[in-house]
């Protein structure tokens, strides 16, 4: 399991990790984590959506790999 120090409730699980997916952020293309979109549809709703410009917010992560 990953853990994040952030979301202190929330573990993602290791076969999120198992593969990888290619996305687009901006023009360039990146790999993604294969089971993105069912940790993040968990852990934010959905994340897809822009939040009103008065409640978006930063989040300072700090990832750690055990």
């Amino acid at each position: 399991m990953v853990y994040s120090p952030v979301a202190t409730n929330f573990w993602w699980s290791a076969r999120v990790f198992d593969g990888t997916v290619n996305g687009t952020f901006e023009g360039s293309k990146y790999p993604l984590p294969a089971g993105y979109n069912e940790d993040l549809t968990r852990l934010y709703g959905d994340y897809m959506e822009s939040l009103p410009e008065g409640e978006r917010g930063n989040h300072n992560i700090e990832a750690c790999w055990k």
